[in-house]
């Protein structure tokens, strides 16, 4: 029996075979608002950019136009447990990766988030599969063999399934030139990023769309930080910015302190979003200017679960989904007893969010694990530069505070605690044996 577990941790298709029983217990997976606004983009179009056109693109493909939805998420867990599995062979020592890899597997955070129908998913797993390549070849200081190279171009390609995809990979590649600034770095990383670029170019354009964003949505946090600004601080807004804000809407429909905290419920009508886009930056722009410091709170109020300080709203954001959230839109679960028999074990995660969700935490925990462990200090460098790109685009243009967002530091982070935890116990036990 323990040999048989043995071999079944140790074997390469582990990945699958998670995959797919967290699949086919919560078929066909659990679906947000969002995923539902997607799901009907692939069904009956038009595909827009607001979720990235790849996504919708992606899902008509793999859904049959939306007829099958849970082919999807069963993409989608592969896809992200495959990552976890690679990323753990890169950065972990021999003698932990395969058990910690296995434990990850089992766990909500891969396998509930897996079968979410979101496009944090796949990005999620892009940039662990680039970060691992980086890893394996030591800031690509050594040859890329023809599978780096795959996996390098896989995982480009699905980083760009966000808007904050390309833009991420973009600040990671500058961090490593920091540490090596070699040729190959300098190809490798353009190689990356004209994939990642590309991919989004052909798949805007291929369905009609000319910008990679939607201006609606990319200024929600703009949107935001002016709604904070006008009902915590309305001296801040001089009468000029007020008349630029009355373009869009009357000053009391701005007057909303939720954007200090999370999403902004302005209740615009939608010609009043329409109107906002055309003088929301510059207005946002004058009282950046300003007041940075002001700007810098609001951001600070609103996305502290980034920030390494144990506060009750940085402890507590908005984690895994384990329902299907609207009903009688064509998806239910296939065995709902089975569901709610297991859903507990999904809740416990979200029950512990102020330690599973608190990404402030583990990039805190990747930063001492780098600074403590020196001989390992070369191997986390990667992850490392990751976790500070991803929460630092997070921390700048996020419009809510969400796990899903920092997925990649949550994973990371756990990763290398129990890896290292194991690691060490494992060589005691074998020193202790001898």
């Amino acid at each position: 029996m323990k040999r048989a577990l043995l071999s079944l941790i140790n074997s390469k298709y582990l990945f699958v075979l998670t995959s797919v029983i967290w699949w086919l217990a919560f078929y066909p997976g659990f679906y947000s608002g969002d995923s539902f606004g997607a799901l009907n983009q692939a069904r009956t179009g038009p595909i827009t950019n607001v979720y990235t056109a790849a996504w919708p693109l992606t899902l008509r493909v793999l859904t049959f136009g939306g007829r099958v939805p849970g082919i999807a998420t069963l993409a989608c867990v592969l896809a992200l447990s495959y990552a976890v599995k690679y990323f753990c062979e890169a950065v972990l020592p021999k003698t932990s990766e395969a058990v910690t890899a296995f434990i990850l597997l089992i766990t909500p955070l891969v396998g509930a988030m897996g079968i979410t129908l979101w496009h944090d998913i796949p990005m999620t797993a892009g940039l662990l599969i680039v970060v691992a390549v980086s890893t394996k070849t030591s800031l690509f200081r050594e040859s890329l063999t023809r599978q780096d190279l795959v996996h390098l171009i896989f995982g480009a390609l699905l980083a760009s399934y966000r808007p904050n995809g390309f833009p991420t990979l973009l600040l990671y590649f500058l961090l490593l030139l920091i540490f090596n600034r070699k040729k190959p770095l300098l190809k490798y990383s353009a190689l990356a990023l004209a994939v990642s670029l590309s991919f989004s170019l052909i798949t805007t354009y291929s369905v009609g769309q000319r910008s990679l964003t939607n201006s609606i949505y990319a200024q929600e946090w703009m949107r935001s930080d002016i709604a904070c600004s006008w009902s915590t601080h309305p001296e801040s807004i001089s009468p000029i910015l007020q008349e630029k804000m009355r373009q869009a809407a009357p000053l009391d429909q701005w007057n909303n302190s939720s954007g200090c905290t999370f999403l902004n419920s302005l209740n615009f009508t939608q010609s009043q979003v329409e109107e906002s886009v055309k003088v929301v930056p510059s207005i946002w722009l004058t009282i950046f200017k300003s007041h940075p410091i002001q700007i810098g709170k609001i951001h600070s109020q609103r996305n502290a679960y980034l920030i390494p300080i144990p506060t009750s709203r940085a402890m507590h954001p908005p984690f895994i989904h384990s329902i299907i959230e609207f009903p009688n839109r064509g998806v239910e679960f296939a065995v709902p007893t089975l569901v709610e028999k297991l859903r507990p074990y999904v809740r416990i995660w979200n029950g512990l969010r102020p330690i599973t969700a608190f990404a402030g935490l583990w990039l805190a925990v990747i930063i001492g694990i780098a600074i403590f462990i020196k001989r390992r200090r070369q191997v986390l460098l990667p992850t490392l530069a990751m976790s500070l790109a991803l929460e630092a685009i997070l921390f700048a243009v996020a419009p809510i505070p969400d796990g899903r967002y920092a997925l990649l530091v949550l994973i990371a982070g756990e990763t290398f605690t129990v890896g290292f935890v194991l690691d060490y116990l494992f060589r005691k036990r074998g020193q202790l044996t001898k």
